[in-house]
């Protein structure tokens, strides 16, 4: 799963990525992983679920880099981002900023809030 923030500055409901366990769904992880804290254009397109047709996800295609994010995530804002991707667990979400270690106080970067975002992802999968 991906977490993308789009041009607004709002968190993207999660996307999917293919399956780690195949060569082509690997290679796709490797590369969004590379690209934490970059700004990114994602082509993605809707796939039936093998478990029920009817039912449809949004899946990463392609990932284009389109360089480095220069500006600066404000503190409210990063905060409510890592708040989301820990399911309002205010508990979780402050571990997951201290062991980041992000500033109490001011803005962060791109690179710093996919951090985090990223070590939360891990964590809701064990």
């Amino acid at each position: 799963m991906l977490l993308l923030r789009n041009v607004s500055g709002e968190l993207e409901p999660a996307i999917r990525t293919d399956r780690g366990d195949t060569d082509a769904g690997a290679a796709m992880i490797t590369r969004a992983q590379s690209l934490v804290g970059r700004r990114v254009l994602v082509y993605k397109e809707m796939e039936a679920l093998a478990s029920n047709p009817m039912h449809k996800a949004r899946v990463v295609v392609h990932l284009m880099d389109l360089g480095l994010e220069t500006e600066s995530i404000g503190e409210d804002e990063a905060k409510g981002h890592v708040l989301q991707a820990a399911a309002g667990d205010r508990d979780l979400a402050l571990r997951a900023w201290q062991q980041a270690s992000l500033p109490d106080r001011g803005p962060v970067t791109a690179a710093q809030l996919g951090g985090v975002l990223a070590c939360l992802q891990q964590a809701s999968r064990t």
